[in-house]
């Protein structure tokens, strides 16, 4: 069996996810039949991100306790949740990135400027844009990613770590250097 999906060694990273969105931290290495109760839930119904997982059922319950994550019921509704919750971020980024480039084209016309400068001016102003497709925008321009973004975008990232994925596959492909 691939130790990743091993329910004691899952227990492990279960607990430090849950952990990570508590905002504690871990005292004992020590992994009770709890987390490891939660990592073979997680395993039989193919969940492949506990902080999603986790913080899905936050954002629907309004807490976080160990017996609700291992619950069908609750399952039952995250899933629904989390798939709403993509084709919602979908459509928000598409018109997000549509709306971004009109701004730096604009920015371009009235301001005679480079790429770059129309770029990091809007993006500057522009607080409402994901901070993941900013850091996209960034790596297709060559720019470097300045901290303050970067570390927000990998927080919204961790969330929704498979859809970012297959997004920016499809954001490469628009060809944003016109």
């Amino acid at each position: 069996m691939d130790k990743s999906l091993n329910p004691k060694f899952l227990a492990y990273r279960v607990r430090r996810a849950y952990v990570t969105l508590k905002g504690g931290k871990v005292f004992s290495k020590r992994i009770s039949k709890t987390w490891e109760k939660i990592a073979s839930f997680l395993l039989e119904h193919g969940i492949p991100n506990a902080l999603s997982y986790f913080w899905a059922v936050y954002v629907l319950k309004g807490r976080l306790f160990p017996n609700l994550l291992h619950s069908e019921k609750v399952y039952e509704e995250v899933k629904n949740f989390l798939s709403r919750r993509e084709q919602f971020l979908s459509l928000e980024l598409k018109c997000q990135l549509y709306q971004f480039l009109n701004e730096v084209k604009l920015y371009r016309k009235i301001y005679q400027c480079r790429d770059e400068e129309a770029l990091m001016e809007v993006e500057r102003e522009s607080n409402w844009l994901n901070p993941v497709l900013k850091v996209v925008v960034y790596h297709i321009l060559n720019l470097p990613v300045p901290d303050r973004l970067y570390q927000r975008a990998v927080k919204e990232y961790l969330l929704h770590p498979f859809f970012y994925n297959d997004l920016f596959g499809k954001i490469q492909c628009l060809g944003l250097k016109d």
